[in-house]
């Protein structure tokens, strides 16, 4: 019925929120507020979750989620929004919420690994039978060393190096520190010499400063810059 109240009316979408509620000594540590009533005899006992956790149909198409949570997953959803700055740039909580539940599921849904599995086997039907030339080459040989690829062990180095963090100096020496839009930038830049796969050539910048030092090099700014 609510479903079918929802795509007849449907209801404006809410901007994302996340505060801190206040703090009710009377309420049980194991349930928040809204998940207490009063019993018969006028003490508070449990509402069942599904009283207080729901998904609401707000149109045919779109449902409203909520949900109280300790301050620990606030924490854990602006760091989340961080690393995806660059996929959401927008950092919509639908948006994160949605790519969590996805990647969850692509590593533990047992439906979607069978059908990773069928599709897979798909696949491997048409390929072609051993010593049938397919057309294309077996291999791709590539030397590393002379790419503008970054390695990922030299991408972790330079990570725990600059705390996931921009190491952007301004001429005073104050550090930008942002954790937020944070790109591989070559010191000495990929083009004019500059190496991949030495870490002491590679620093964690914003998306602002690595601009910035692309403009300083003599580089045109494109969508993105290393």
């Amino acid at each position: 019925l609510e479903a079918l109240v929802a795509a007849r009316y449907p209801q404006a979408p809410q901007p994302d929120a996340v505060r801190n509620l206040p703090i009710h000594p009377l309420v049980v540590p194991s349930a928040p507020p809204q998940a207490l009533e009063a019993g018969q005899d006028g003490s508070a006992r449990s509402v069942p979750p599904e009283a207080w956790q729901q998904l609401a149909p707000i149109s045919s198409e779109r449902v409203r989620v909520g949900f109280d949570a300790p301050h620990g997953v606030g924490l854990l959803l602006e760091r989340t929004r961080q690393l995806l700055r660059h996929k959401f740039p927008e950092g919509r909580l639908e948006d994160i919420v949605r790519e969590v539940l996805e990647c969850y599921l692509e590593r533990k849904d047992p439906q979607r690994r069978l059908e990773a599995k069928t599709a897979k086997a798909a696949i491997a039907a048409e390929a072609p039978a051993p010593g049938e030339d397919p057309g294309l080459p077996t291999r791709f040989p590539r030397s590393w060393a002379n790419s503008r690829y970054i390695p990922a062990r030299v991408k972790s180095a330079v990570w725990a190096r600059d705390d996931g963090r921009c190491a952007w100096r301004d001429k005073d020496g104050t550090v930008c520190g942002s954790k937020d839009w944070l790109e591989y930038d070559h010191l000495r830049p990929f083009a004019k010499g500059g190496r991949s796969d030495d870490a002491r050539n590679i620093r964690l910048v914003c998306r602002q400063h690595n601009k910035a030092a692309a403009l300083a090099q003599g580089f045109s700014v494109g969508p993105a810059c290393t």
